[in-house]
């Protein structure tokens, strides 16, 4: 199930950029530009992936057999399981990054993003999967630069 939810994640994350690489061709003119407003048309779908990607039932998927132990798991999960939660982690974690990239600016601004987004990315920053761990680390990057900012 996590493999075809990654799946998913990753044409999301896809589209995402796809919408935010829109360009607009003048015909008189031999120039593009970035299409006017693309930020705030994609903010909405940006702020809906960014919720569902950080929901609990996603988000607090075990990458480890100890998380899962702290976490009340009566069965321990195998390891392809904790492997596969890890692979699912990392790409929604970076499609966070992603949302940041395409709304730019307006990430910080919306009352919603960025508070439901630092936290949880902070937290998976000690992950003891060094995967998970390393996209957070990315994706906090990502949306400090994009967002304007110099540095974390």
């Amino acid at each position: 199930l996590q493999r075809r939810c990654a799946s998913a994640a990753v044409v999301l994350n896809e589209i995402m950029c796809g919408i935010g690489d829109t360009i607009e061709y003048d015909a008189d003119n031999v120039n593009t530009r970035p299409a006017a407003n693309t930020s705030k048309d994609v903010l909405p779908i940006a702020v809906c992936v960014v919720a569902e990607y950080m929901s609990p039932s996603v988000w607090d998927l075990p990458t480890t057999s100890e998380a899962a132990s702290l976490q009340g798991a009566q069965v321990e999960p195998s390891m392809l399981e904790l492997a596969d939660n890890a692979l699912l982690l990392q790409i929604l974690i970076e499609g966070v990054g992603v949302a940041a990239q395409v709304v730019r600016s307006d990430f910080v601004r919306h009352v919603q993003l960025l508070p439901s987004a630092l936290y949880p990315l902070l937290e998976r920053l000690g992950d003891p999967n060094p995967l998970v761990s390393a996209a957070a680390a990315q994706s906090l990057h990502c949306i400090a630069g994009h967002c304007g900012y110099r540095t974390l």
